[in-house]
């Protein structure tokens, strides 16, 4: 079985950790194994030059946020990305899934 290849971006280490916990949990609950990797802004992410399996990218941070993120992804790739945010609103929630996102999760969240 090949190895799933996650990238988490978030500009709150706490936060990111949870996120990166919650991924392994997720994943290690269906025998799946995969790869986290973790960065603190997009620019490191985007320097990175991996192609991920599936993006977790956090929509407000400085310089560059997930929507400029997300839209360098869609340029080239159909790779799932799924936003993070601590806002609820339904406005944002639409426009990330009419600018590309595969989904839109409002944080803090659990796994149950």
């Amino acid at each position: 079985m090949d190895v799933l290849k996650i990238a988490i971006c978030d500009d709150t280490v706490e936060e990111c950790r949870e996120v990166e916990a919650c991924a392994a949990r997720f994943f290690g609950d269906r025998r799946l194994k995969a790869r986290i990797d973790t960065y603190k802004d997009m620019p490191e992410l985007l320097a990175a030059d991996e192609e991920y399996d599936l993006y977790l990218l956090d929509v407000l941070m400085p310089g560059v946020d997930g929507w400029g993120v997300l839209r360098a992804i869609r340029q080239d790739s159909q790779t799932p990305v799924i936003m993070l945010t601590a806002k609820g609103e339904t406005t944002d929630k639409v426009s990330g899934l009419k600018q590309g996102a595969d989904d839109y999760i409002t944080k803090p969240f659990e796994m149950k």
